[in-house]
């Protein structure tokens, strides 16, 4: 399995609320959430995804299982609590992929996670709320 310790950056996507929709053939999307900063733990079992202002400043402790595979898969549970007290969590899964699709992972082509998530709490968004993310090596 891929050692994944280290620093990463962080984003996500979901659709658009017109795109919410069942049949819109070309769905616009609308970043979700800042750019944050993902430090994973030795052993790549833990970590944290620290969001700064703005539009909030939020800390959530990671939790990931890696999954051997081609390609590997990796889920993440994002558990933390919003400024106003409201705890907020996120289901995360993702595979290892290469930055480019079209070319093995290498020096120059380095491996990503990209993936879908939930948002498994009623905080700032309604639950359930869907999208994609991408966390890359920095």
């Amino acid at each position: 399995m891929t050692d994944l310790e280290g620093k990463w950056q962080y984003q996500s996507f979901r659709p658009e609320s017109i795109a919410l929709s069942v049949g819109v053939a070309k769905p616009p999307f609308e970043a979700w959430s800042s750019v944050g900063d993902v430090t994973i733990d030795a052993g790549s079992k833990s970590g944290t995804l620290t969001f700064s202002p703005p539009p909030i400043a939020i800390t959530l402790a990671l939790t990931l299982t890696v999954t051997d595979g081609d390609p590997e898969s990796v889920s993440i549970s994002a558990v933390g609590t919003l400024p106003s007290g409201a705890p907020f969590t996120n289901t995360l899964h993702g595979w290892l992929v290469p930055l480019d699709p079209s070319k093995p992972i290498a020096t120059d082509n380095p491996a990503v996670i990209r993936g879908s998530i939930v948002q498994t709490s009623a905080a700032a968004t309604p639950k359930f709320t869907t999208g994609f993310f991408v966390i890359k090596r920095v």
